[in-house]
C-alpha cells in the first residue's frame, strides 16, 4: 500500500549519466524509474521528453554531474539535467528533488583572482531551472550548500558511516582509504 501511494504521489526519473547506479535505487527503494526519452543530435545537442505525467507530483531526478557514457563529459551531464528540470517544470511538477550523488564542478567552491565560483554557477543554472531541493553525496565542501537560495535545501549525506560500517563487517580495522582529490 506505502508503495503504491508513493507512486500515486510521487515519480523517480533518471538522467542518462549513470543508469546502473539509477536501476540500483529504484530497486531497494521498490518503486520504478519513470519513462523518459533522452536523446543526442548529430550535432551532440541533447534532448530530453517525458514520456509520463508528473502534474501535481514530488519529482525526484537521480542524476550524477559527471563524466560517463552517453553522457560523454560533465558538462554534458549538467546540461542534460537542466533540461530534464526544465521539462518537469514546464510539465507541472509540484516539487523536483536533484539526487546529485556527484556535484560536478564542486571543487571550483572559492573566490581567487580572474577565476568563477563555479560550484555557485552550478548551484545557480539548477536553481533558476527550477529544482526545489538537493539531496548530495559527499559535498567537497559544506559551504557549496550555501551557494542555493534559502527556498532550495540542501541535504548534503556523508557516505562515511556507511563505509565505516562496512569496514567493521569486513574486520578492517586499520583500513586507508585513498581518494583521487
Amino acid at each position: 500500500e506505502d508503495k503504491e501511494d508513493w507512486h500515486r504521489r510521487c515519480r523517480l526519473f533518471a538522467g542518462s549519466a549513470h543508469p546502473a547506479l539509477a536501476e540500483e535505487v529504484a530497486q531497494r527503494l521498490g518503486v520504478p524509474i519513470s519513462s523518459a526519452k533522452v536523446a543526442r543530435f548529430a550535432d551532440s545537442e541533447v534532448a530530453v521528453e517525458l514520456l509520463e505525467s508528473v502534474r501535481c507530483r514530488d519529482v525526484f531526478l537521480l542524476q550524477p554531474i559527471c563524466r560517463s557514457f552517453p553522457a560523454s563529459s560533465v558538462n554534458d551531464a549538467l546540461v542534460e539535467l537542466t533540461l530534464f528540470v526544465s521539462a518537469l517544470r514546464r510539465a507541472s511538477a509540484q516539487s523536483i528533488t536533484a539526487i546529485l550523488p556527484y556535484y560536478g564542478y564542486a571543487r571550483q567552491d572559492r573566490r581567487m583572482a580572474q577565476v568563477p565560483i563555479a560550484a555557485a554557477d552550478v548551484a545557480q543554472i539548477l536553481t533558476n531551472a527550477g529544482i526545489s531541493r538537493v539531496v548530495a553525496m559527499d559535498l567537497h565542501s559544506g559551504q557549496i550548500q550555501g551557494f542555493f537560495p534559502p527556498a532550495v535545501p540542501v541535504d548534503n549525506l556523508s557516505a562515511v558511516f556507511v563505509a565505516a560500517g562496512y569496514f567493521a563487517e569486513q574486520g578492517l580495522h586499520h583500513a586507508v582509504v585513498v581518494s583521487p582529490d
